[in-house]
């Protein structure tokens, strides 16, 4: 198991993240100046989508102001016959929770070592299989070049009038060429290894991130969209508050990108890599309406 150095993340609990989130600040600050930005540079469109009519969620308030608010798009421009979900969210307020939920929730030491723990666990599963198939498959294809051989050999002795040895050698030849081919396909996995942890590349992520929210919000939209995917906005109460739960499944190949700084999965893992996803912490916020 790899141990993270605490100094290794320290930067992405102190001034890394409060360079985001001023970020936002300073972007909600020109919009109340009446500086105009184009909707599609709002850090979450497309990102969210509403769980009852499965719309997305779009800044239907304030848009140009610090009091922007994500709503139900259908429910906004149809009413509740088109969709109930006629709840409003402050948009700093859900970008600030999101980003940090990705911090503490899927970008946290504790959490990215057990999910390469299961990756790896896998991994070796997978290459314990592919060794024990190799074996086996080469074992079979021995044993049918020598069939093969001893037919031939009979052919040259005593001749083949009937056409029956023929017919048989044609047939193993035939068992020879699949697992020829599966041993090719194999042969092709053997570069599996295990996934390393390196912390550099996570706060290299985070860094790129902060910096990416200050010049290019389009691509950090994508980096997020990349890590979570879509978040599912449904219209709860809470203790009393109403508003909404967001909910997004971290995507495995996202992060394993970020870890190990490419990606680890690329079709060697197969469903074995897949069935770890279910081990990832989902992304959770709660959002009062506004």
């Amino acid at each position: 198991m790899v141990e993270y150095q605490n100094s290794d993340l320290a930067i992405i609990d102190t001034d890394l993240w409060k360079s985001v989130l001023e970020r936002i600040e300073v972007n909600a600050e020109k919009y109340a100046q009446g500086i105009r930005t184009p909707r599609k540079n709002y850090l979450l469109s497309g990102l969210m989508k509403c769980w009852v009519c499965g719309a997305n969620l779009t800044i239907v308030h304030g848009g140009r102001s610090e009091k922007a608010k994500y709503g139900c798009a259908f429910n906004w421009r149809r009413g509740k016959k088109a969709c109930t979900n006629n709840i409003l969210i402050r948009r700093i307020e859900i970008e600030h929770r999101v980003l940090g939920a990705i911090k503490d929730k899927v970008l946290n030491p504790r959490s990215i070592r057990r999910i390469v723990d299961l990756v790896n666990d896998k991994l070796r599963g997978a290459m314990t299989g592919i060794k024990y198939e190799r074996g086996d498959l080469e074992q079979r294809t021995a044993k049918l070049n020598a069939e093969i051989n001893n037919l031939v050999q009979a052919i040259a002795g005593t001749g083949d009038s009937s056409g029956h040895i023929l017919t048989a050698i044609k047939i193993k030849e035939s068992e020879l060429s699949d697992l020829l081919s599966r041993l090719e396909a194999i042969s092709k996995k053997k570069h599996l290894k295990e996934l390393k942890i390196d912390a550099r590349y996570v706060v290299k992520w985070m860094n790129q991130l902060a910096e990416l929210v200050k010049v290019d919000v389009i691509r950090a939209r994508l980096g997020i969209k990349n890590l979570v995917g879509t978040l599912i906005a449904k219209p709860i109460t809470r203790h009393g508050l109403t508003g909404m739960l967001l909910v997004g499944n971290p995507k495995l190949e996202g992060i394993l990108g970020i870890v190990g700084g490419a990606s680890t999965s690329n079709g060697s893992g197969g469903p074995q890599l897949r069935q770890v996803e279910s081990h990832i912490p989902k992304i959770e916020v709660f959002v009062k309406a506004a």
